[in-house]
């Protein structure tokens, strides 16, 4: 049995909440790493726009664009991490940059699930994987 494209949509577009509003829920209770939080102190909010375009930083990956989409998801919430040392805050719960620091990724990764969900429900079925 196909799925219309409508139906197909409407599903995908389902199970893209459904794993968005998950991220978000793990994101709460899973503390910031050390390299997420050097990033944000060296990358993030220590140069600007056409510093981090220009890629003069001292991390590891030369990637601009995820440092831009990461700037502005934070220029967007008014972001910046408090003054402290990194290992301190590493120990530690802070919900806010727990959430904000990884919307990006939660975009990504509920976003690929989604697509991939769409693709195996437009194409084969809904039971496309069930066992005969």
């Amino acid at each position: 049995m196909r799925f219309d494209h409508l139906k197909s949509l409407y599903l995908s577009t389902g199970v893209f909440i459904l794993f968005f509003t998950g991220g978000f829920f793990l994101s709460q209770h899973k503390v910031l790493w050390l390299d997420e939080l050097y990033t944000q102190k060296v990358a993030i909010d220590a140069d600007s726009y056409a510093g981090i375009l220009s890629m003069q930083f001292p991390e590891g990956n030369k990637n601009p664009l995820f440092y831009i989409i990461q700037k502005s998801v934070c220029d967007i919430f008014s972001f910046h991490m408090p003054v402290t040392d990194k290992v301190g805050l590493s120990t530690k719960r802070y919900i806010p940059a727990q959430i904000i620091l990884r919307i990006p990724a939660n975009i990504y990764m509920s976003l690929a699930l989604a697509i991939i969900f769409y693709f195996f429900t437009r194409f084969y079925s809904i039971y496309a994987c069930q066992l005969r």
